[in-house]
């Protein structure tokens, strides 16, 4: 009896219907239920209509700027992230993301985006305030930028001052009001001139629900996306609760009902190869595979 009710409740809501865990000091084994179902299935449920959102699926974007397997800048035909990515991997992506300080002219890149639109790609560009947000002014700079950036003709999903939820960036300091204050500048240049811009609202995972003291509004974001690390332990497994996959959920639960949600960064594993010398290429491809096979369910709104 109890079998034929779990089932009956399966084949009714498709989401987590069970779900626990079994914890030692070096692992954990968890336990979920999902129903297949084909994507049409959903309809325009997870649907936020947003910009470049895709009614059902994902994009799949990368970084890979320090890695000499496909973007080598040392040598004089390191090609082009676009090209290289799917020979080494085998599997085109929708976009590439690159970083550029605020300081810096938008068309630093020009030649990635012209390489972007020959290839019906879009790129995730992420503008640092590295001297402070004081710099991000409402001035000719600004509006040069989205001039430039409408000039690209791509789509462009514009990461402005991500991770200002962690200590570590400049910006940081600036405290909540300020950062507020500049997003909607950015924004609203960013709308008013350059219609292929989305403004992307990116907090860290951590610490949790410090980002809500620096959300701009809902007429300022256009999509959110989270940097998720979770950091290296001893016992090179993942602590319970605190996967990659695990800890891209408070955001998501926060945000999810009103915004697409995506993951503008990330690893299954921070820095554990640099910062201790360890070696942890199949607990990467564990938890990427985890990550892979699990967010979809956990999180259709992804």
């Amino acid at each position: 009896m109890k079998k034929t009710k779990l089932v009956t409740l399966a084949l009714t809501v498709a989401t987590i219907l069970l779900g626990y865990s079994v914890s030692t000091a070096a692992t954990y084994t968890e336990y979920e239920m999902y129903v297949k179902r084909p994507s049409n299935f959903a309809g325009n449920t997870y649907y936020t209509g947003a910009k470049y959102e895709p009614v059902t699926g994902a994009y799949l974007g990368l970084f890979a700027e320090g890695d000499r397997a496909v973007h080598d800048w040392n040598v004089d035909s390191w090609g082009w992230y676009f090209t290289n990515v799917p020979k080494f991997m085998g599997k085109d992506h929708a976009m590439y993301m690159l970083y550029m300080p605020y300081s810096y002219d938008f068309n630093h890149y020009k030649s990635h985006y012209a390489e972007a639109k020959r290839l019906g790609k879009g790129m995730q560009i992420c503008i640092e305030p590295q001297n402070g947000l004081d710099e991000v002014q409402n001035d000719e700079k600004l509006l040069e930028m989205a001039q430039d950036a409408r000039d690209t003709d791509i789509p462009i999903f514009l990461r402005f001052a991500n991770e200002f939820n962690d200590n570590a960036n400049a910006w940081h300091k600036d405290g909540p009001q300020k950062y507020i204050e500049k997003f909607r500048l950015v924004a609203d240049i960013m709308h008013k001139n350059a219609p292929n811009v989305v403004m992307c609202w990116c907090p860290n995972d951590w610490p949790i629900a410090s980002e809500h003291a620096y959300y701009p509004g809902d007429q300022y974001v256009d999509w959110v996306g989270v940097s998720s690390y979770p950091p290296y332990n001893s016992s090179k497994q993942p602590w319970q609760g605190n996967t990659w996959l695990d800890r891209f959920r408070e955001v998501y639960d926060s945000y999810s009902a009103k915004k697409p949600i995506y993951i503008s960064e990330g690893a299954p594993m921070a820095n554990a190869e640099r910062a201790y010398h360890v070696d942890t290429t199949d607990l990467a491809k564990r938890e990427i595979s985890r990550f892979y096979a699990s967010a979809k369910k956990k999180y259709p709104r992804l």
